[in-house]
């Protein structure tokens, strides 16, 4: 539920343009969490939770700055999501981690299309 959220904050963020985007992305398997790994993963998931929170405060901070400032802000997303599609990817077992990697691959591709179109 936390995750639809941010990503419905990040569309509004980037406005019609996002949303009137085809965001299916290719899919990758996910891996299941060894044993020895359940306790790391539990600290990057909240983690991850945590960034994709602020980034996506930022977005919304930053909606009505310059596109110089914003494009830095829309950079620092991206990084922000791949770093959370790495997380996802390595500690959510399942078809849920298998949807939420690919959710969040189709949002870098949508916001690196963004970027090469309004930043330098």
């Amino acid at each position: 539920m936390r995750l639809v959220l941010v990503f419905a904050l990040a569309a509004f963020a980037a406005g019609p343009a996002l949303a009137a985007k085809d965001t299916s992305a290719p899919a990758l398997p996910v891996q299941r969490i060894a044993p020895q790994d359940t306790g790391r993963c539990e600290a990057d998931l909240v983690l991850t939770d945590i960034r994709l929170r602020q980034a996506t405060e930022r977005l919304s901070a930053t909606a009505r700055a310059p596109m110089a400032r914003r494009c830095g802000v829309f950079r620092d997303h991206v990084l922000v999501m791949r770093r959370a599609t790495d997380v996802f990817r390595r500690c959510t077992p399942g078809r849920h981690g298998h949807e939420n990697v690919a959710h969040m691959q189709a949002s870098i591709v949508d916001w690196n299309e963004i970027i090469a179109r309004n930043c330098r």
